[in-house]
């Protein structure tokens, strides 16, 4: 990616974690922390992604109406084991690129 990257951390955990915090923080011009400490879903994680390009997920699922809701997500990565909840077909059709 070029440019600023605007990073969604929707993974509670790692948002807890100060020392993971603290790396995020210092890779990326911005970041978005999920600091509510609630699993994000539907309508509430679309949201919460507003304006980022790149995301780091937990547990939350990574599907069609997510990437149609949120066409500037270029990169989502996964935090933790299993990539269960990524559709990696619909990851495909969007060109969104997976790190793990």
């Amino acid at each position: 990616m070029s440019g600023p990257t605007r990073v969604g951390v929707c993974s509670r955990s790692l948002s807890a974690n100060p020392a993971l915090r603290d790396e995020v923080l210092a890779c990326a011009p911005e970041v978005r922390l999920n600091d509510a400490g609630r699993r994000l879903r539907g309508a509430d994680l679309i949201d919460f992604l507003e304006g980022c390009d790149a995301a780091i997920f937990g547990l939350e699922p990574v599907d069609e109406p997510l990437l149609a809701a949120r066409p500037e997500l270029r990169v989502v990565s996964k935090y933790g084991v299993g990539l269960d909840a990524f559709d990696f077909d619909a990851l495909v059709r969007h060109g969104v690129r997976v790190g793990w």
